[in-house]
This record gives structure tokens, sequence and C-alpha cells, in this order.
């Protein structure tokens, strides 16, 4: 329930009129069509933002960050969701205005206006106050982001960071930040900047800032749990971190070369060059080992999708090819034939992984309990939360499947999801449908969901339908 299964709080603000949904790890936002949103769910992900119900109107799109939801508005102006917000009770005083770009952290967001200043609100502790370097947040052309630190890059070349040290959140005292700066990359816990003569910077993690001369011209970065790698402009790559987590390339640095694609894992990491070849590296047990299947990732690679510990490649002839740890997505050798083929898109959750084929089958393989061994037919799309998935089928209706505490049973809202279904999202564990006429039906397991029955479809007569 506190994941955003439960709904009953605010039913009757999302019964009619939603247009469009989203989430973030624990909660959701709904934007209805007069403009405004609500929010429902865990209030420390975004499900509460009462504090902000003055500014929620004339919304025209919502998106989430891991803990927080943002809202874009026609005029320019944004704020977070609010699970109380009633907008004929609005004020409207306070609007923040002009706003050019967001950043988030885990749990606050950064908003850089067009006059070059910055406002951030949210968890304190993840970077939501800036009231210590407010007056020094002039000029500012670029905000990054940690896990709960934000870093802004100013006009001068100077640049400025708060929120939680061990996130990067502290620079200040770096005579070498004070100028020069042309761009600030921000991985899970470290900041790496770099400078206009191309040397580089890193703070935060004490335990993966590297010696930055040789990080220049980065274009992508991916990170394990203990480890970092960067694409650069030249295709090249660079790692760093704990060698057992994929800090370390010593033995495939030869063939990390015109690099286009990072993905990883828990504990590795799988590159995907300009040919289509795939090079891995990191944790075997995470799929930093793929030497099983090493003939079938020599070329034709076109797309990389992961679980926690397995790694899956979509090839140009719609073949998939998986290694890694086998109980979570890594042997899909049981489906060779239907993988062999025609694989349009491969999703991912923490355990499984779901291939969507061109005519609109789909198969299934890893953790059982998570999702595997399950064929469906007739779907357009496909949306996961931690242990569970959910389709939308040809004909509007939605199935799910995997651990009923994520969301994987839909039963209770069956009659909710037989038609008219025209988009998914979930959460860490219950998701959420959206309808054709507004109406939002959510589901999830104990803990992450709850009774959705308050949120049916309700008639509401148009003025043709009205007789004198």
């Amino acid at each position: 329930m506190a994941c955003g299964g439960d709904a009953s709080a605010v039913a009757s603000r999302i019964r009619k009129r939603v247009f469009h949904i989203c989430s973030t790890y624990g909660a959701f936002a709904a934007t209805k069509t007069d403009g405004s949103v609500v929010t429902w769910g865990d209030a420390d992900w975004g499900g509460n933002s009462s504090t902000a119900q003055d500014q929620l109107y004339m919304i025209s799109c919502v998106s989430g960050t891991f803990r927080a939801f943002l809202d874009f508005r026609e005029s320019g102006t944004f704020f977070l969701g609010d699970d109380a917000f009633d907008s004929s009770d609005a004020s409207y005083d306070g609007l923040l205005v002009g706003v050019a770009r967001i950043s988030g952290t885990g749990g606050a967001f950064a908003a850089t206006k067009v006059d070059g200043s910055v406002v951030t609100w949210g968890d304190p502790k993840c970077g939501g106050d800036s009231s210590k370097v407010k007056q020094q947040l002039r000029g500012v052309v670029e905000v990054s982001h940690t896990a709960a630190a934000f870093a802004a890059r100013m006009a001068d070349g100077s640049v400025l960071a708060w929120g939680d040290p061990a996130c990067g959140g502290q620079s200040t005292s770096s005579q070498k930040l004070r100028m020069g700066a042309r761009r600030v990359f921000g991985l899970y816990k470290l900041f790496a900047c770099i400078r206009a003569d191309g040397t580089v910077s890193m703070w935060g993690d004490e335990t993966l800032c590297m010696d930055g001369a040789g990080l220049k011209d980065v274009v992508s970065v991916a990170g394990t749990a203990k480890a970092c790698a960067a694409i650069t402009a030249e295709g090249s790559v660079l790692a760093w971190g704990d060698e057992r987590w994929g800090g370390d390339l010593s033995k495939v640095s030869s063939q990390l070369q015109d690099v286009q694609q990072i993905c990883a894992t828990g504990g590795a990491f799988a590159a995907r060059t300009q040919s289509g070849a795939v090079v891995t590296w990191g944790d075997a047990a995470s799929g930093g080992d793929s030497l099983e299947v090493w003939d079938q990732l020599s070329d034709g690679v076109v797309d990389l999708s992961h679980t926690s510990s397995a790694f899956a490649a979509r090839k140009a002839d719609g073949s998939v090819v998986t290694w890694g740890n086998e109980d979570l997505g890594g042997n899909s050798f049981e489906l060779s034939y239907d993988l062999s083929s025609d694989v349009a898109q491969v999703y991912g959750n923490g355990a499984a992984f779901a291939a969507l084929k061109v005519d609109g089958s789909v198969v299934c393989w890893g953790d059982a309990s998570a999702g595997a061994n399950i064929r469906l037919e007739g779907v357009v799309n496909i949306c996961g939360t931690y242990r569970a998935f959910a389709a939308v089928k040809e004909n509007g209706s939605v199935v799910a499947w995997g651990d009923p505490d994520c969301g994987g049973d839909c039963s209770r809202v069956a009659a909710a999801l037989r038609g008219d279904v025209v988009q998914l999202c979930g959460t860490f564990g219950a998701f959420a449908a959206v309808k054709k006429d507004g109406t939002v039906v959510t589901w999830g397991g104990p803990e992450t969901g709850a009774d959705s029955s308050m949120l049916q479809p309700v008639h509401e007569p148009d003025s043709n339908d009205e007789t004198s």
C-alpha cells in the first residue's frame, strides 16, 4: 500500500478525466484534462506534495524521478504533485515560472530558470536545500546530479555543489572548480568535472574518485554497485572502482573500440561496439563472463538489456542471446527456438526477461516467481516492477504476472482491465493503468498494492446527452 497500490484516498479525484500517469519508486501522479495533478502513494517518494497545492494547475505533462514527481506546465512553471489538491481552492501565489531545465537526485529536484538562477525542493539530505549556496547560484548553465547531491556549472566556468557530501555535495573547498569547467557528469555517488583544458576533477565517494588525467571527452557513463565505466567521444572505454565489480577492464581493453552502448547489472558491464560486437567484464556471476556465447556476440547486436545479474542482447536478425546468472535470466536455452528470430524488444525486471516479438507474442525466462515461464499473444507493450510484469494487449486489456507482492496478480481488478487501457506504469511493487475514459486502475501486493475498487469508471453525461 505504501508504494501507491492504494488510491482510495484520492479516488474521487482520479475517477475521470485523467489523461496521463507516471510513477516514481513508490508513488503515482495523474495529470487531468483540466491541468491539475493528483498524487498518491508513499509520501517519501512523491505521494504527498501538499506544500505545493497552490501551484498545481495548467499541467501539460508529468515526469517521475526515483523519489518524486515533476510537473511541466505550458507556461513553463512546474511543481510537485499533490495527493490532496483541489484546483478550486488554489490561490496560485508564489508561482515558479520561467523554468528551462530540471534535474533530480534520489529525493530532490533542482530547477534552472531562464535567468540563470536555481530553485530546489525535496529532501534536504538529497539536495533539496540549497540555501547555503543560493546567493552564489547565478548564471547557471547546467545542473548535474548524483544519487543525493547536485552540482551547478556557471557561465564563468565555476562549479558549486550541495547535498549529501558523501555523494558529492561539497565541492566549494576545491580550488580546481573555481574556473574552466566545461561539463559536469553525475554518477551514482560521484561527480566528474571536465574542464576546458581536457583535465578532470572528481569528488564524492572517495572509493570511486580516480586520477582524472585519463578521463576526457566522456559521452556516456554506466555503473555497477561498486564501479563505473565511461565511453569517450572516440569510442574508447575507461573504467574505475572495485575491479571485481567492473573497475578493471585490462583483460578486454583491446576489444573496446568504437563503443556505442554500455549496459550494467549489479556487478558487471557489457559494451556494444559499432560493429555489433559485445564485450563484457566484471563479476562473472553477474554477466561479466560471456565466454559461452562469445561466438554469438561477435557481431550483429543492436541493443542490450539487463536484470540485476544477467544480460540479454538483441541482434539485427531478431534473435536474442543471454548470459549471466542463470536463475535471473542468464539461461534462455529452453526458449532457443522462440528467441531465434523476430524479437522486437526485450524487457527486464530485477529477476526475469520478457521478449516481445513482432507478431505480438511474448515469451519470458528467468526467475519463475518474478515472471518467467509465461507465454502471451496479442501484446503491444510491457511494463515491469521489480519482480513482476504487466502487458497491454491489442484489445486494450491488461494481463499481469510474476510476484503478487510486486503487482503480478491483477485478478482483484480484472473487470476494470478488460479493455480500453492506453498506458501502464509501475513503481517498485505496484502498477497503474490509465484508460481511454480517463479512469485509473491500480493494483499490487499486500505491501505495495491495495483495493482500487473505488476507481471504476463513472459515466458523466455530455451536454449532448441531456434532454430538455
